[in-house]
This record gives C-alpha cells, sequence and structure tokens, in this order.
C-alpha cells in the first residue's frame, strides 16, 4: 500500500487509541431500552402484532419447535428439515432481513453467526466465513436461485453488483463449511444461497421509497399476478442512490454510487411439472479514488475513478416429480457483465451453465441423489496502465458429477450421508471432492453430527495470465530486503504453476430445544489448507529500466504454497422470554495456525478472532422495535500496524408502526454508537480506507 495511506491508517489508529470493543455500554442500552417494554407486556399480549405482508407469517406465528423444521435446499440439493441436516446451517428469514434494517445483501448476511461482513466503501464489501476475508474473498461460493456469481475472473464476488429486492427474498441459507462434494471447486469454507420468493407469493403491488442522511435515495416498484393460463408472474424495477463515505482524514471519499435493476420472475404448475423463467438486467456507477505508483516523486497519486458494470441474466427451471419417489430437475442460465475501472481493467464475461439432478427413493432407508454438470466461462479484456491480461480473452471449462446417498442406519434415529463430486476444470484437471456426515437424534430435541469432507479453490484468471503494476517504493526505502538509490516498481504476475488450494475439513455439531422457547446450536471445526499459493508473494530477479528518470522493476511471482491450520466454533441461541418478544445471540471464536512466519499478515491479518451479535425484536400493538448490537475484534496487521483495523462496536434500530394492513412506514439508525469507524483495509487494489458513518433513513413501504 502506498506510503500516504499507511500515514493516514497511523494518524487514525493514533486518534482512535486503544478503546476496542465497547461492548459493556452498548449491552447495557441494549438491557435499558427493553427494560419499559416489559411493562406494556399485558397490553401486547392483548393485541395482534402487525403482518409483513399478506402472505408473511408473524413473529409469533412460529414457534422454536417449528422454526427448527423449516426447509432448507441448499446442503444437499433436497428438501430437508433443517434439524436433520448434519451441516452447520443457518436460516435467513425475509422477516430477519425487514426486521434489521439491512439496505443490501452484505449488510443481511450479518445476520448469520459466523458470518464476517466489512465495509470497505459505500458500495464494496469484504464477505468471508472461517477467515481469509477481502474485496475478492475466494474461499466463499454465493449463489443467487441456484445461479453462482462468483467470478473465476479475480476470485470472489463483486458485492457491488449484485443485489435484489430484499422484500422478494424469501430466505438465504447460510452453509458454515465446505459445500464442495454437492457444489464443486470454491465452495471451500461455505455456501452462501439466496432464495427469492415463487411468482405466487408476490401477486399484488408493492411500492417502497428510502431516504436517509448519507444522500441514500431509493425506490422500489413490483407487480405480481396471475395469468389467463394459471403462471404467476412478477415485474419489478429498482433504483439506489448512495452518498460518498469519509475516509480516515474526514474527507469525502468520491465513492458514491448509483445503480438500476429490472427484472421478472414467471412459475407455472403443469401437472407434475413445474416450470419457473427469470432474468434481470443491471447498471451500475459507483466512484473510487485509488492510489497508483509513479517512479517520480510523490511517487504515489491518488485518482479518482468510475467503476461502469452492467449485464443481465436469464435463467430457466425445470422440476418433474415423477412418482411418489422419483424426481429431477433441469437447470440453465446465461450470464453477461461487463465491468470497466478506466486504468485498472476492463472486462467482458459471459457464462452459460446447466445442471441435471436426480433423485430416487429407493425404500425409507435410502435416499439417492445424482447430478451432472457443464459451465463455460469465456472473458475479453483489455490493456489498462495497471492491470493486463496475458492473454487477454480465454474460456474455461467445468465439466462435473455427484452421487450422494443417505443412509438410515437406524430409524428415527442414526443417519449416513456418503458422497462425492468428480469435476474437471480447465486450469487444474481432475478433483475427487469425497464427504462424509453422520447424523445422530439423541431424542426429540437434542441432535450431534460429525463430518469429513475435502474442498478445493481453483486459481482465478488473475492468479493465472495477470500481470498487476502494484506500487512504487521511494529511493532508499526497502524492497525485497534491499535499498536502492533508484526508485522501484512491483509487479506482480500470474503463473501457470499455481496449483488448486485444497482444504481438508472436519466439523462437529451440537442442536438442541432445552425449553419450549429456548434453542441452542453449536458448530466446531478443525481446517487444514494447503497447496495452491500463498498471499505473500516471492520476489524474482529485479531489472534497472533505463528512462527519465531510471527505475528498478521488480517482479513478484504468485506461485508458492500456503500452510494453514484454522479451527474455532460458532454458537447461535433463540430465545423468547415473552410471545412478543424474541432474542436472538450468535459468537463465533477463530484461530490460526499459519507454518510459514510471512503468511501471518494476509491471512489471519484479515479476520476478526471474535465475532459477536445480540438482537431483540419486540412486537408491541402496530409497533415494532428492533434494537441490534455486533461486536468486531480488531483485525491486525503484524508487519503493518499503521494498516490495522479496531475492533468496535456497533448498535442498529428499527422502529417501525403498521399504519394499516399494506402499509407501513419504519425508522432505521445503523452505526449508533459513534459518528464513523472503518471496518476493513483496502486490500489488492488500493483504495483509500474508509470509515461507515452514523445512518439514520426513513422507509415508506406500500402493498395492495
Amino acid at each position: 500500500m502506498a506510503m500516504k495511506v499507511n500515514h493516514r491508517w497511523a494518524v487514525y489508529t493514533q486518534a482512535r487509541g486503544a478503546a476496542g470493543c465497547r461492548l459493556p455500554a452498548a449491552a447495557l442500552v441494549l438491557l435499558l431500552l427493553a427494560a419499559p417494554a416489559r411493562a406494556q407486556s399485558q397490553a401486547a399480549q392483548q393485541s395482534s402484532p402487525p403482518a409483513a405482508s399478506a402472505s408473511a407469517p408473524e413473529l409469533v406465528d412460529l414457534n422454536l419447535f417449528e422454526l427448527m423444521n423449516v426447509e432448507v435446499t441448499s446442503a444437499s440439493k433436497k428438501a430437508q428439515k433443517l434439524s436433520d441436516v448434519p451441516s452447520a446451517v443457518y436460516v435467513i428469514s425475509n422477516e430477519d432481513i425487514r426486521r434489521s434494517g439491512a439496505r443490501n445483501l452484505p449488510e443481511a448476511l450479518r445476520l448469520a453467526p459466523g458470518v464476517d461482513v466489512g465495509a470497505i466503501g459505500a458500495n464494496r464489501y469484504a464477505v468471508t466465513i472461517r477467515g481469509f476475508n477481502g474485496r475478492f474473498a475466494n474461499k466463499l461460493l454465493v449463489l443467487i436461485d441456484g445461479r453462482t456469481v462468483y467470478t473465476p475472473l479475480w476470485s470472489g464476488v463483486l458485492w457491488e453488483s449484485q443485489d435484489v429486492v430484499l422484500d422478494d427474498v424469501d430466505r438465504i441459507e447460510v452453509i458454515r463449511g465446505p459445500g464442495a462434494a454437492i457444489w464443486g471447486a470454491n465452495a471451500v469454507n461455505g455456501v452462501i444461497n439466496i432464495i427469492t420468493k415463487a411468482a405466487s407469493e408476490t401477486v399484488g403491488t408493492l411500492l417502497q421509497a428510502d431516504a436517509g442522511n448519507d444522500h441514500l435515495a431509493g425506490v422500489t416498484a413490483r407487480y405480481g399476478s396471475r395469468s389467463d393460463s394459471g403462471a404467476y408472474y412478477r415485474l419489478y424495477a429498482k433504483a439506489d442512490r448512495h452518498g460518498e463515505m469519509t475516509d480516515v482524514t474526514g474527507h469525502d471519499a468520491a465513492d458514491d454510487s448509483r445503480a438500476e435493476r429490472a427484472g421478472f420472475r414467471l412459475d407455472q404448475q403443469l401437472g407434475r411439472d413445474r416450470f419457473t423463467m427469470q432474468g434481470e438486467v443491471f447498471a451500475l456507477n459507483a466512484g473510487d479514488r485509488i492510489n497508483s505508483g509513479i517512479v517520480t516523486p510523490p511517487y504515489s497519486v491518488s485518482t479518482v475513478v468510475r467503476e461502469r458494470d452492467q449485464g443481465f441474466h436469464l435463467l430457466g427451471r425445470w422440476n418433474r416429480t415423477l412418482d411418489a419417489r422419483t424426481s429431477m430437475s433441469l437447470q440453465t442460465y446465461y450470464d453477461y457483465s461487463r465491468i470497466e475501472v478506466p486504468i485498472l481493467t476492463f472486462a467482458k464475461r459471459r457464462t452459460f451453465d446447466v445442471d441435471l439432478n436426480l433423485r430416487q427413493e429407493f425404500n425409507s432407508s435410502n435416499d439417492l441423489i445424482f447430478g451432472l454438470g457443464y459451465r463455460n466461462s469465456h472473458d475479453d479484456t483489455q490493456d489498462e496502465q495497471v492491470i493486463r491480461f496475458d492473454p487477454q480473452a480465454r474460456s474455461l471449462d467445468i465439466i462435473s458429477a455427484f452421487l450422494q446417498d443417505e443412509l438410515t442406519l437406524a430409524p428415527e434415529k442414526l443417519k449416513l450421508t456418503i458422497g462425492a463430486k468428480l469435476e474437471h476444470h480447465t486450469y487444474t484437471g481432475l478433483h475427487l471432492l469425497p464427504n462424509l456426515r453422520l447424523l445422530w437424534n439423541i431424542d426429540p430435541a437434542n441432535s450431534a453430527w460429525l463430518a469429513a469432507s475435502k474442498a478445493v479453490r481453483t486459481p482465478s484468471r488473475g492468479e493465472r495470465d495477470a500481470l498487476f503494476a502494484w506500487e512504487v517504493i521511494p529511493p532508499n526505502a526497502q524492497a525485497a530486503g534491499l535499498a536502492s538509490r533508484l526508485a522501484t516498481r512491483t509487479v506482480i504476475t500470474g503463473t501457470h504453476s499455481v496449483e488448486a488450494e485444497k482444504l481438508d475439513a472436519f466439523e462437529l455439531g451440537y442442536r438442541s430445544q432445552l425449553a419450549a422457547n429456548f434453542s441452542l446450536d453449536l458448530s466446531t471445526f478443525s481446517n487444514h489448507y494447503h497447496g495452491g499459493m500463498k498471499r505473500t508473494p516471492d520476489y524474482a530477479a529485479a531489472t534497472v529500466v533505463a528512462g527519465t528518470p531510471s527505475y528498478i522493476l521488480l517482479p513478484i511471482v504468485l506461485s508458492n504454497q500456503l500452510a494453514v491450520k484454522t479451527y474455532g466454533f460458532e454458537l447461535a441461541a433463540d430465545y423468547r422470554p415473552r410471545d412478543w418478544w424474541r432474542l436472538q445471540a450468535g459468537f463465533s471464536h477463530i484461530h490460526f495456525g499459519i507454518d510459514r512466519a510471512a503468511d501471518l499478515d494476509n491471512v489471519e491479518g484479515s479476520t476478526p478472532r471474535h465475532l459477536l451479535s445480540l438482537r431483540s425484536s419486540m412486537d408491541i400493538g402496530k409497533t415494532q422495535f428492533d434494537l441490534w448490537l455486533r461486536g468486531v475484534a480488531e483485525r491486525p496487521m503484524y508487519a503493518d500496524p499503521g494498516r490495522r483495523v479496531p475492533g468496535y462496536a456497533s448498535v442498529d434500530a428499527r422502529l417501525a408502526w403498521q399504519v394499516r394492513r399494506g402499509l407501513e412506514w419504519s425508522l432505521a439508525g445503523q452505526n449508533l454508537l459513534d459518528r464513523r469507524h472503518p471496518e476493513f483495509f483496502a486490500d489488492k487494489v488500493t483504495s483509500q480506507p474508509l470509515e461507515g458513518q452514523r445512518t439514520i433513513y426513513l422507509q415508506l413501504k406500500a402493498s395492495f
């Protein structure tokens, strides 16, 4: 990172001191605000809480036993009760999202325990599970209605380009831990599947408007109906504007953004067949201030750039029930995207994917699932000042097959799931990704599970084919252990020797319904990563480039091995002291064991050791009141303390009033404990370090 940015981080850290997380004070606020509501318990119990929508259940309608019976599909590509899934699964419901006050997908993902979300700017986020976070976090597979949004160009997800109408989200299934035996490569530390509602659940009109003090303005319109042929459909459009965040010096960061998207969904049931067709077009214009190196003083310049993204996708799905024990599904989609960031990158990418799944229940103790898949991804790039690809265009193919069998070893007591995926990737060849899971239903209120599995992360185009002009080190400064009288330009070079990164994972979990109003979910893990490449690069032989002025060119080759072990746990609790009051808690811890000291910074430094979440939801007559306390431990940077991100605590609040059925207004606040704080440092692309700020916004929603 440029010297100027390091200095600004150092100034910020000194100014903040060692305050860390103010959890006790925030917890006291939570309790004080909850206390007055106890006095209103009798009145609240005599009135009905407002409905979120015509089809959504009340908060009090689902008791904890029913919540454990919520169906999930992402763990094994079939519907299962949450209590019967031998994986660390958490379901974020539509009601959870609405009451949290989240305004986009990354903010909604904070609801799940163990999911680390850091805001890099007004439109950019780092999201991961179980470590290794970053702008392009590469060990988390994200899907929207089964369509992967993981990009093979850089790895990870460009969250600024991914959005949905949050009111249309049915649920978000978050799987912590490997999902490679079902979903294939890059489902290493977890899988997130964002599942939208069927068109039959969104009949009618929805109008929504948002406005806030951070120059937020958003409008959403949706219309759903039923055709004469019996098909249900919905049409929607959404536009958002977001103002600038503040950098660590207190100045505007030029990272304002505007985004528009429109789409549709069509669902029809014809006898044993169910058809779904959906599509969307989008456009994004987002600002950023980046630091790029030059070989003359001051050796680093700050440049405002505009990221322009646009694209569309079209997805079709056919489900058929052959008989009571046999079913099949066929899904295919086409995805096109174009991203342009001056001086950084220009790329067009086209993806075609087809996926076939068959399910056969031979008897009550043998449930078999088989699948075949093919994906082609083609990109075209052009040279820019900072990033270049060689070759400029490339196609990548993935061919896969998987088989999974669920065996009942003891009725109602013991189930064994065994399976594997065989996948061939253009870069790394053939991979076998096995999975073994055992579920023990101790009694109707308690269950335990254990799992052993393997996963791989395949290299991105950037790691294999890119040249990245990283930074310029001033004369007489240290570079590769040496000081030179000339400026040194570092260039990161991809290499074909980069192999797949492998994971051996072991997990153990326990779920308990301790009482009718209290449930507990505990997951533990031990992960061993090996192969692939380490994040800290090696220096190659330097050369002198003659010119005016002359400078040293120092190549950095991404080809060495990574050896890391992590272990930790995630805990989730759900408690309902009253029928009008719900409390939810989540806590996670992770510990790193790193074989190479040089890997320490970018592997462990990007990850907080602890994450804490405490949520309170109250229904009092026609009023809803929600409080959400989050605590995040520091992100240390051992070699560069100036980039350290201090730990912080944050409180979000939401007050909503149901004016009448179908009409609701809400007032929400985020980051209420302080004016602003940073959540993540800028990695990969050296953007200015920014701070999230206290935000108050008003939302009006009408449905009819």
